[in-house]
């Protein structure tokens, strides 16, 4: 059962990256979509410990909002919901890699544009670029 939920998620994840790099926006109806199965599967396979993985890694998510939107946040701590174990303050482990990939294809861009595309670094770091398409390969990765 995880592993359609997994799927399911790997889809919402898709069509939300889609529409960051559009509107740079995550459409909430899909947010929804995911916290709801997310919470009924999460707390089924894996107790209370699904809500305080999701309540860890929002406020982890908030700590480190700085070049986070709001919508990058609340994926990750609906994410944690179903990957709970193993966990490092009930922050799950399978989470903070994502982030981590997620962080270094950021960056692998940031180069890409400053080596190929030649723009400047001061350019480069004020461009708002969507992160959702980095948490989607990076869970692809992952999970």
């Amino acid at each position: 059962m995880l592993e359609v939920v997994y799927t399911l998620n790997l889809m919402l994840l898709f069509f939300m990256a889609i529409e960051d790099i559009k509107k740079q926006e995550i459409p909430m109806h899909l947010f929804l979509i995911m916290l709801f199965i997310n919470t009924i599967i999460g707390v089924y396979y894996f107790g209370f410990d699904a809500i305080i993985a999701f309540f860890n890694t929002f406020i982890l998510g908030l700590i480190l909002s700085v070049g986070l939107g709001g919508g990058d946040v609340k994926v990750l701590a609906a994410l944690a919901l179903i990957i709970p174990h193993p966990s490092i303050y009930y922050i799950p482990v399978k989470i903070l890699i994502i982030l981590a990939f997620a962080f270094c294809f950021t960056v692998l861009y940031y180069i890409y544009l400053i080596l190929f595309e030649k723009k400047r670094l001061s350019e480069v770091l004020t461009l708002k670029i969507p992160f959702m398409p980095f948490i989607f390969i990076a869970y692809c990765i992952v999970c």
